[in-house]
């Protein structure tokens, strides 16, 4: 298996394997910032946020785009995310179009807009996703140990947050979240299953016009 790792001048990081016995590939964009950050330092300042905000911001990047799934089922690509304690990731998957898969995920990424009806919205959906959550007898014992094991109290709270979290949640929020975690260099892409490596270059030299202004994803 050849493993290959590509540090971009404009700090993106791409990290490609392949596995030729694969019928399908998978990309990943993740970014640095999970559910157990409930603080970060930006500038010398400490900032709070609330819990759950990760997961909130991540429900937001699909909410604030027009037909999402349809332009990535248009070209037989799966579009999917999550969050987990330490990272955000979005993932595309299909048997072809690898490049159109990432550079189609990072616009996504590069185009999210504060709308505060929608804010309401997924926070009322959150909401019903804690309450099942809490139902759910086999599942909290889990993420207690991992809580313990990452000496982590968030995560004891889930990584939707609580229903008192999600009222706490604002424009504000997500914004200077999305500004602080949503940038070149604390972003990682990762492409594994099958590929050619043509599409590597290819690839490669879109990401190089990925800019990084203002602290900002940005695509110009």
């Amino acid at each position: 298996m050849r493993f290959k790792k590509v540090v971009l001048p404009n700090n993106i990081t791409i990290v490609f394997v392949p596995k030729v016995h694969y019928n399908h590939f998978l990309c990943s964009v993740s970014f640095s910032f999970g559910a157990y950050n409930t603080s970060y330092l930006f500038e010398n300042k400490e900032y709070k946020i609330p819990l759950g905000t990760a997961h909130f911001l991540e429900h937001m990047i699909f909410s604030t785009g027009d037909n999402i799934f349809e332009n990535f089922t248009s070209q037989g690509l799966e579009l999917n995310a999550y969050t987990s304690p330490t990272h955000t990731s979005y993932t595309a998957e299909g048997t072809k179009g690898m490049v159109t898969a990432v550079l189609q995920t990072l616009e996504l990424l590069s185009n999210f807009k504060v709308d505060s009806k929608l804010i309401q919205k997924e926070r009322i959906l959150i909401a019903d996703e804690i309450e099942l959550y809490e139902e759910d007898t086999d599942e909290l014992p889990r993420a207690e140990i991992i809580a313990n094991l990452l000496n982590c109290n968030a995560l004891e709270s889930d990584i939707c947050g609580t229903a008192e979290s999600l009222k706490e949640i604002n424009p504000d929020t997500l914004n200077s979240v999305y500004n602080f975690a949503y940038t070149n260099n604390n972003m990682l892409i990762t492409i594994s299953g099958k590929f050619h490596e043509i599409e590597e270059e290819e690839l490669i030299d879109q990401l190089k016009l990925l800019n990084n202004e203002k602290n900002v994803l940005l695509i110009v």
